[in-house]
């Protein structure tokens, strides 16, 4: 069955990018399931359809090796909140649907709906239509938990994000490639977490000419593969349309006529074409400093070693530790020597992280600089993604994600990972960061010898927040990408909690030293926001423009601030005082040799 691992998908163990195309309604005597070879021979490994899909179907789709994404169609474009027997007739299609087909090998996700109308949700209320499609997915979920769940977003009911959907589904139809891609990029901060899926794009003969088609059709495949969208659905495979009990005349959408010729815009489908970029492979020296991290560093490096990338080295700089970590680490110098990649141990005396990082960049050898902590496990695409935003330009002299917090078993660790304060970068926009948290973040090394490294007086923490503030005072840019992330480990306890935010607290002080005109009274006064990968969802702190009439064709949202998730009463009285914390220390170091 299709996965979600993270912000991407993953089928039979592997990592795996979806590009498909719509198919159907036809009318009556067309079949869907005849049309499903030539789409397989475009090496499409995805189709979505509008209409209930038969076994036969499924059936063959599985036999060609393509995942299908069905609907089952139900009266979402009627005011199903005051007919309640609309909503409850669709949830019994869906059931009865999944209970022939839940566990069919090819049915990979349900969209429970598609493009509730702007002017409806605003007559039903935006908060209670969003309820209403999660509660869809909460009764199915643990009944028919092998397929994906997912709702046909468009950006007019932007504010519509689903807080239970596997992954985010947009309809796009933007035609200027600056304006796609800044909406995908905006699409991956909604999404969080999530794997974006394009659900539609598609442009019409009629208006733009079959060589507009095909223009547009490369650019969408191009700049969704660059921006990191995991799968995009081309709308449609075919002109015949058949929609309200006949066909639809001059629709020409097709990549296919309705006369069966296929049209330029084809030679633009299918997973190799989306998967197909050019990427810089100079030299990336990754560095993990770890003091006594002996029981956490292994995982760091077996992640690195899993890397997708040919083009790396990895420097381990061991800050003095007295529990070998230097041995854990220098036990992996065979398996990646067999893989042809370098490795090196350092050892030093402990001088903190700074010293530990900077020698880190003086041993590599690479043009970039690539940091992680000795909790983090990077993402196997990880160097992938720092490369394709450096490649960008030469103005950029930083690139870094952020860490996804693996699932805990043990509560007093969910608790904790829930708590404010974690390292998360701080964004300006939806792709320029203010900083970048050091368990992910590159950096072009002449950026690194041009501002002098790190400053070394910061040892614990508090030294990517200077470096990242002195890299953008040096007149380079800082570029966030969301999908170059690490999994990246919480503190375990509350005790563990409390000494890293008076860490933090500490650093404050010195950073409020160096920079002062970034402090105000409660601390750093960040330009940006703080980004900790969630979906963004609509609260009832949330203000939304709805444009004259609610049709206006982009719905931004101000966000509100979430709902707590913490529980314990303890926790809540951490959540709510550790600014305090932090002040106390930034107070009581202050001044003191650090």
């Amino acid at each position: 069955m299709l996965q979600t691992d993270g912000r991407f998908f993953s089928f039979r163990g592997e990592r795996i990018v979806l590009s498909g195309v719509t198919l159907g309604p036809f009318p009556a005597g067309k079949s869907l399931i005849s049309e499903l070879p030539e789409i397989a021979a475009k090496g499409c490994n995805m189709v979505r359809v509008y209409e209930t899909p038969s076994r036969a179907f499924l059936d063959e789709a599985h036999r060609l090796g393509i995942h299908v994404f069905a609907s089952v169609p139900w009266s979402w474009e009627i005011n199903y909140l005051k007919y309640r027997s609309l909503y409850e007739k669709g949830y019994l299609d869906l059931r009865s649907f999944l209970t022939e087909h839940g566990d069919h090998p090819a049915l990979s996700a349900i969209y429970i709906a598609n493009e509730t109308p702007a002017w409806l949700v605003h007559e039903m209320g935006k908060e209670r239509v969003k309820m209403a499609l999660e509660e869809m997915i909460n009764r199915l979920r643990p009944e028919f938990p092998y397929v994906l769940y997912t709702y046909a977003n468009y950006p007019t009911t932007e504010f519509l994000e689903l807080e239970n959907t596997d992954f985010t589904a947009f309809n796009v139809y933007l035609e200027s490639e600056d304006t796609y891609r800044a909406y995908l990029q905006h699409l991956q901060i909604i999404a969080g977490d999530r794997p974006l899926v394009i659900s539609e794009f598609g442009a019409d003969v009629g208006t733009h000419g079959e060589d507009g088609q095909a223009g547009m059709i490369e650019m969408a495949t191009r700049v969704s593969s660059e921006e990191g969208v995991q799968g995009i659905t081309v709308f449609a495979w075919s002109d015949v349309w058949f929609n309200n009990g006949s066909i639809v005349d001059g629709w020409l959408f097709g990549m296919k006529t309705a006369e069966g010729d296929l049209r330029e815009a084809s030679a633009y489908l299918g997973r190799d074409v989306l998967t197909k970029r050019p990427c810089p492979t100079s030299l990336i020296s990754v560095v993990v400093c770890s003091y006594n991290g002996a029981t956490r560093i292994g995982a760091c490096l077996e992640a690195l070693f899993k890397l997708n990338d040919e083009s790396y080295e990895v420097v381990v700089i061991d800050d003095g530790s007295s529990d070998g970590t230097a041995e854990v680490a220098q036990s992996f110098l065979s398996r990646f020597e067999e893989k042809g990649i370098e490795f090196r141990t350092i050892t030093q005396e402990n001088k903190g992280l700074s010293v530990a990082r900077n020698r880190g960049a003086e041993i590599g050898g690479g043009e970039l600089i690539a940091y992680t902590d000795d909790d983090a496990r990077p993402d196997q695409d990880w160097l992938k993604w720092l490369r394709v935003s450096f490649q960008a330009g030469e103005e950029i002299g930083m690139v870094g994600g952020y860490g996804l917090q693996p699932t805990r078993d043990e509560p007093e660790a969910q608790e904790v990972s829930r708590l404010p304060g974690q390292a998360s970068p701080v964004l300006i926009d939806n792709t320029n960061a203010e900083h970048l948290p050091g368990c992910n973040m590159a950096v072009r090394k002449k950026v690194w010898e041009e501002i002098g490294g790190f400053r070394e007086k910061y040892r614990i923490a508090g030294d990517d927040v200077d470096f990242c503030w002195r890299v953008l005072e040096a007149g380079y840019e800082v570029k966030f990408h969301p999908c170059a992330i690490v999994w990246h480990e919480s503190r375990a306890t509350y005790r563990a909690y409390l000494k890293q935010q008076w860490g933090y607290g500490k650093a404050e002080a010195l950073l409020a030293i160096d920079h002062p005109e970034k402090f105000g009274k409660n601390g750093i006064q960040w330009q940006g926001g703080v980004y900790k990968g969630d979906p963004r969802i609509l609260t009832k702190n949330s203000a939304v423009y709805t444009g004259l009439n609610n049709d206006a064709l982009f719905q931004p949202i101000i966000y509100g601030s979430q709902s707590s998730q913490v529980k314990t009463l303890f926790g809540k009285l951490l959540e709510k005082s550790y600014l305090w914390v932090r002040a106390l220390a930034r107070w009581w170091n202050r001044g003191r040799k650090n």
